[in-house]
């Protein structure tokens, strides 16, 4: 296992082709045992739409009540109502559910109509951190909306670029936007290693993993930046 890319922090979840759902207990101890950086947990207990149902919330809820028992720093969540818009209850009570760890909020706020209009209802819920493509399916298309809420309101919520994220445009969105967090999946697609398929439809997939080079080619790019 290669370690020490150089990276900061470090979002755990599971199925990485998913775009990330709630990890098991055993990576998170793995990787809380590995990783003596920032770590928040996924809170996404299936793939799909950001609107949970009450007994899919239930879920969410037990889960934050035994993840915040691990070394962790935070969680990463996000819920919609059917409409579309942001459900502030829903994540205002995830933070309170997870204090003293901390909250951030994923890309639902990205596939809300509303969320740039309730900036301030997600600073005063307690959310720490706003995960975003500037609403666009990748951030070098939304780089007007994440400059202005860098601007506006980056000295009382942090804002991060996601989706997109490369190590061939990152000076390009610090320059543009003027933010200085980024997440990356850097996923690459690894060969399986199962040498056998069996007649009656066994899925022998490449799976997706987070490629260390790609992690720490971004990390130097961003320390020459920071110079």
């Amino acid at each position: 296992m290669q370690k020490n890319a150089g990276a900061d922090r470090l979002e755990i979840c599971s199925a990485l082709d998913m775009d990330g759902l709630t990890p098991t207990i055993g990576l998170v101890d793995l990787a809380v045992a590995q990783a003596d950086i920032e770590k928040f947990v996924m809170l996404r207990p299936r793939g799909g739409n950001f609107v949970y149902n009450d007994l899919e919330f239930e879920h969410i809820k037990q889960d934050v009540l035994v993840l915040k028992q691990r070394n962790i720093d935070g969680f990463v969540f996000g819920a919609l109502f059917p409409d579309g818009s942001l459900n502030i209850p829903m994540i205002a009570e995830v933070v309170e559910l997870a204090y003293p760890k901390k909250v951030a909020l994923h890309r639902a706020f990205d596939f809300s109509i509303n969320g740039e209009e309730k900036i301030e209802e997600l600073i005063d819920a307690g959310v720490c951190r706003i995960l975003t493509s500037g609403k666009k399916s990748e951030v070098g298309q939304g780089l007007d909306l994440i400059r202005f809420l860098q601007e506006k309101y980056g000295d009382r919520i942090e804002i991060m670029a996601g989706a997109g994220v490369r190590p061939g445009n990152i000076r390009e969105i610090y320059l543009e936007t003027g933010i200085y967090n980024f997440h990356m999946s850097a996923r690459i697609a690894k060969k399986s290693e199962s040498e056998y398929s069996p007649d009656f439809g066994y899925i022998n997939d490449d799976i997706r993993v987070a490629d260390f080079t790609i992690v720490k080619e971004a990390v130097e790019i961003l320390k020459d930046i920071g110079e």
